[in-house]
């Protein structure tokens, strides 16, 4: 794997915790600290183009999650949220980070969201990019715990699923590009038991949101939601619904798609941090 980083303004680290090597990026010199979150199948290199919006205010810790990048994850168990509260903690430490700034895009939205509600005292602000986990009900995290486990069957048997995959596309229940995104996942084993690893850690990430309003709003921390009106993966509404019971809040509504994080959104980042 090249980690070869292309950007003078970034370095690349690694901590231990635990029996795991995590590997994060430090984008950007300025004196606040945001912890960046990638969504499924990214890794911290994807937020590298923020520098220009970003850079000169804080200093991106852009984490590689659990099964990404140059992250390794060296046991047979599932990552939790205690997992990424430790990590965040080791990270914390490591760089002398008191108060930080949260940023989740995708999945890592939901990460962040349950992230809230242990660093709420310590935040200053938070960035959900097309963060998922607000309402959408990802079906899947509502099937029981035991049918879930059963379907690692499709780890080692894919050609049911990706006969069920072409159907829905078929039928255009998904959008191409999710289709094209699962039909690359659904490709090799290893790329099966990633995503499956993935699924299953998630379901201990719960995102009770009245809850996460009520905290946000009585430490008085800004949330800034960016969120794309064509995005076919997390509806736009997701951040309507979220933003109506946050006091401090600036919400984005972008003529984009699911796939924001990158140079085009330094205009937004520019107008929400001035907000």
């Amino acid at each position: 794997m090249n980690n070869t980083i292309h950007n003078p303004a970034t370095i690349s680290a690694r901590l231990t915790y635990d029996r795991h090597t995590i590997h994060y990026l430090k984008i950007g010199t300025g004196d606040k600290a945001l912890i960046a979150l990638h969504g499924y199948g990214d890794k911290a290199k994807l937020f590298e183009p923020l520098v220009d919006s970003l850079g000169e205010r804080y200093t991106i810790y852009a984490l590689d999650l659990p099964y990404h990048g140059a992250t390794r994850w060296n046991t047979e168990q599932l990552y939790t949220l205690a997992d990424m509260v430790g990590i965040i903690e080791h990270l914390r430490q490591k760089e002398g980070i008191e108060r930080f700034s949260l940023m989740g895009y995708s999945m890592g939205g939901k990460i962040t969201l349950a992230l809230i509600p242990v660093f709420v005292k310590q935040l200053n602000e938070v960035f959900l990019i097309a963060g998922s986990g607000i309402r959408q009900s990802n079906w899947f995290y509502k099937l029981p715990i035991g049918l879930v486990h059963k379907m690692k069957h499709f780890v080692q048997h894919p050609k049911m699923y990706q006969r069920f995959l072409g159907v829905l596309h078929r039928y255009k229940l998904i959008a191409r590009p999710i289709y094209n995104m699962y039909k690359a996942i659904l490709d090799t084993e290893t790329r099966r038991l990633k995503m499956y690893n993935t699924w299953l850690s998630l379901f201990d990430f719960k995102t009770p949101i009245a809850k996460i309003q009520k905290l946000l709003n009585k430490h008085k921390v800004k949330v800034n939601l960016l969120y794309g009106t064509r995005d076919q993966a997390i509806n736009h509404t997701e951040a309507l619904y979220f933003a109506k019971g946050l006091k401090r809040v600036n919400l984005q509504l972008l003529d984009a798609d699911h796939w924001l994080v990158n140079e085009h959104l330094n205009e937004a980042l520019s107008r929400a941090i001035v907000h």
